[in-house]
């Protein structure tokens, strides 16, 4: 089974009473794709922001990772197994992708 592909960024972080939604897609916010909350819970705002901010990010972070690891593969392509980024790299996209841990 293929692993579904993920809502299309950008996505952004916005504050509610509860907490923080992360929206995508390429539509205005008011037509966005509730991506995730972050719920607010005491007095934690300030690192439900931060976790609601990096949610936001993680599309456009897996993007860049998939070009870097590309562009590395072009310029370096007996190297990738020593590459310490390209093994971090590899492994964080094949978690977003469904697999490994």
């Amino acid at each position: 089974m293929r692993a579904a592909r993920h809502t299309l960024g950008p996505w952004a972080a916005h504050e509610w009473s509860g907490g923080w939604i992360v929206y995508g897609g390429r539509q205005p916010l008011a037509a966005g794709i509730e991506v995730a909350r972050v719920n607010a819970n005491g007095d934690e705002n300030d690192r439900h922001e931060a976790d609601a901010r990096l949610i936001a990010a993680s599309s456009e972070l897996l993007s860049s990772c998939e070009a870097l690891l590309d562009d590395h593969r072009r310029m370096e392509p007996h190297h990738e197994h020593l590459c310490a980024a390209c093994i971090a790299a590899q492994a964080a996209i094949a978690k977003a992708h469904g697999g490994g841990a």
